[in-house]
């Protein structure tokens, strides 16, 4: 694993994530400092990220040489405060998988993502989303109605509102070795989530150690399409312990 030495540019026709609270104690004691949890009434929330991409490729490179894939991807909800002193929002990878043989050599290569494999599809009919793979089966319904969104049974949040602070996008991607931690910036022109009513949520993220262990409540859901994004390269900072 690499932090990304160079900027990088894709589109995401479709960005699905559905965010679960966990148990706080346990699951930072899986985050490495100096990172935080993003939290809400006292649990620590966690992300699984759906995204259908194309046109991804360094910053250099015309939009018709990128490459189209699809994406999940685990991860920590964490803060970090830099050295200047401010608060960054973002994600600390766990593990990917996609669709594309050459993003598992390349991409673990040049990225922080940590690709395995697997024949992930997403599809999408009217309003309903459905993500297949070897061990993953999800299928929601995004709601173009805020009034009338139904939270999962046993949501840390309690309306919508709440959990849209935490729509991201999560503009960061952190990671830390030894000393030094890597801090990648993405950039996106807009950002509307659409919440989505989730009907179901099979995936083995959450069945293998140490994961096994946190009581993961799914809390929220929602959809993004149509959005350019970018990410800069990579900066460190060098963290005192």
């Amino acid at each position: 694993m690499r932090p990304l030495s160079f900027g990088v540019k894709a589109h995401f026709d479709l960005f699905l994530v559905l965010i679960y609270a966990v148990d706080k104690e346990k699951a930072e004691a899986l985050l490495p400092a100096p990172f935080v949890h993003e939290t809400y009434n006292d649990k620590a929330l966690m992300a699984v990220a759906f995204v259908a991409a194309n046109k991804f490729r360094p910053a250099f490179l015309p939009s018709w040489m990128g490459m189209s894939f699809n994406l999940a991807g685990f991860r920590h909800m964490a803060k970090y405060q830099s050295q200047s002193g401010k608060i960054l929002r973002g994600l600390k990878i766990i593990r990917s998988v996609t669709n594309k043989k050459m993003m598992v050599s390349g991409g673990s290569e040049l990225t922080q993502y940590k690709f395995q494999y697997d024949p992930l599809k997403i599809g999408l009919k009217n309003n309903i989303i459905s993500v297949k793979g070897r061990r993953i089966d999800i299928v929601v319904r995004e709601k173009t109605g805020h009034a009338d969104v139904q939270l999962p049974v046993g949501s840390v949040f309690g309306s919508w509102t709440q959990a849209r602070k935490f729509g991201g996008p999560l503009l960061y991607t952190f990671e830390v070795d030894g000393n030094n931690v890597s801090i990648t910036e993405g950039s996106r022109k807009y950002w509307q989530p659409v919440p989505a009513e989730v009907m179901n949520d099979e995936t083995d993220f959450f069945d293998h150690s140490p994961y096994n262990d946190l009581k993961p409540l799914l809390s929220a859901a929602y959809v993004v399409k149509d959005i350019p994004y970018s990410w800069k390269r990579a900066v460190k900072e060098i963290v005192l312990k």
